[in-house]
């Protein structure tokens, strides 16, 4: 099940987003980015002529902690060039294992992290996030991903 925080859900009501607009988002990205500050997702996706923008917690159950409508994506270039955004996400699924490895930014990693139940995160030297590791990932993601599209309409699974 993927959750809204009550700032979600207010911010998505000001700004008429629906929560299927966020879950097709979140499932059916253009980019996908790693917030470097607040660990969370950024996910990004064009639609018509404008983008709409999902910050979403990488835990399970998935969080979605606010969504943005712009017609420019300044508000991710400039974080980005700050360095408070990784830069675009390669992810990687082992279907045998069930596990899915999400790559933030090239580096050697140093230190690994148990931030919950079957979730680590990988650190370099520096102590910045290399990569996202979770464990029983059909589990978690795949499956929370699919219950939450259940209750959108028009969508079947």
């Amino acid at each position: 099940m993927i959750k809204f925080t009550k700032h979600a859900e207010e911010k998505l009501k000001e700004r008429g987003i629906t929560k299927e607009e966020v879950i097709d988002v979140i499932t059916n990205p253009d980019d996908v980015l790693f917030d470097t500050i607040k660990g969370n997702l950024v996910a990004i996706r064009k639609v018509n002529d404008y983008y709409l923008i999902v910050i979403y917690t990488p835990t399970k159950p998935i969080r979605v902690v606010s969504a943005l409508v712009t017609s420019k994506l300044n508000i991710v270039e400039n974080r980005v060039k700050r360095g408070e955004m990784g830069e675009s996400m390669k992810v990687r699924y082992d279907p045998e294992a069930d596990i899915l490895y999400i790559f933030v930014k090239e580096g050697k990693v140093r230190d690994t992290e148990e931030i919950d139940e079957d979730l680590f995160v990988e650190y370099d030297e520096k102590g910045n996030i290399v990569g996202i590791e979770i464990w029983q990932a059909g589990k978690y993601v795949v499956s929370e991903i699919l219950k939450s599209l259940k209750f959108a309409k028009n969508v079947k699974v």
